[in-house]
């Protein structure tokens, strides 16, 4: 079979996604620990406050730190998704109007596979950017307000 642009192109696309789909369920598995711990570390935290502030503040820190690392890869995934959108947007004023037939021809292939966000995704579905990790904050501090006004109405 001769080459040709557009093979190679789709081959390349045929691989990323097989990554993808092969590395889905270790990104889900690692969020899912990340959501465990950070639980842990947050009730840990809010229920030694009182008793124990040096192991309090050493949660605070495992707490914080978690987030930190799930902020670095959101931001990663965000950077990707951004990349993505501008390619299909640089594609579309580039004035293909002009262009000869056979790169209207690669730039329609190139917008076609620009169109759907590539970046990490967390499982089939929940991708990994700037307002899951928004979610996943809110989330958290709903939870451990939850959990102070539990233990105040208590003591």
């Amino acid at each position: 079979m001769p080459y040709s642009p557009t093979t190679s192109i789709l081959s390349k696309v045929n691989i990323t996604n097989s990554i993808q789909t092969m590395a889905n369920p270790i990104y889900l598995s690692g969020m899912f620990c990340l959501t465990v711990c950070s639980s842990v570390a947050g009730c840990m935290m809010v229920i030694h406050f009182n008793t124990d502030k040096n192991f309090a503040i050493m949660m605070a820190f495992v707490y914080v730190m978690i987030f930190e690392f799930t902020f670095g890869v959101c931001i990663l995934s965000q950077k990707l998704y951004d990349c993505n959108y501008n390619i299909f947007i640089s594609c579309y004023d580039c004035g293909w109007y002009r262009l000869a037939p056979k790169m209207r021809e690669n730039l329609q292939l190139m917008m076609s596979i620009s169109i759907e966000p590539s970046g990490i995704k967390c499982g089939p579905s929940l991708p990994f950017n700037f307002e899951t990790y928004g979610n996943i904050v809110r989330l958290s501090a709903s939870y451990l307000t939850a959990l102070i006004s539990i233990l105040t109405l208590e003591s």
